[in-house]
């Protein structure tokens, strides 16, 4: 049976990122030098995210994405509003 994971992946106009546990790269042995804030890790897509799905393919992980949009990245990462996710008005 395989086992059920579901993450955030985070995108703004011009990018998308997974967002990982650091407990969760450990044991999937993706290594933790990605951005990062906290406990948390910020895969890019454009190559990170695929060594992520890789690994989660390969330790029979069945894996979905939860969509979140933010305006700007980098803001919302090193701002107060972290970890939520801002609502739409």
């Amino acid at each position: 049976m395989a086992k059920k994971i579901q993450l955030r992946y985070i995108e703004d106009p011009g990018h998308g990122w997974a967002e990982v546990p650091t407990t969760l790269a450990k044991a999937l042995g993706i290594g933790t030098d990605f951005t990062y804030r906290n406990d948390m890790l910020y895969l890019e897509e454009d190559c990170e995210m695929r060594e992520l799905e890789k690994a989660l393919t390969s330790l029979g992980y069945d894996w979905s994405y939860a969509g979140c949009y933010v305006d700007d990245f980098d803001a919302w990462l090193e701002g107060s509003e972290w970890p939520e996710i801002p609502k739409e008005e």
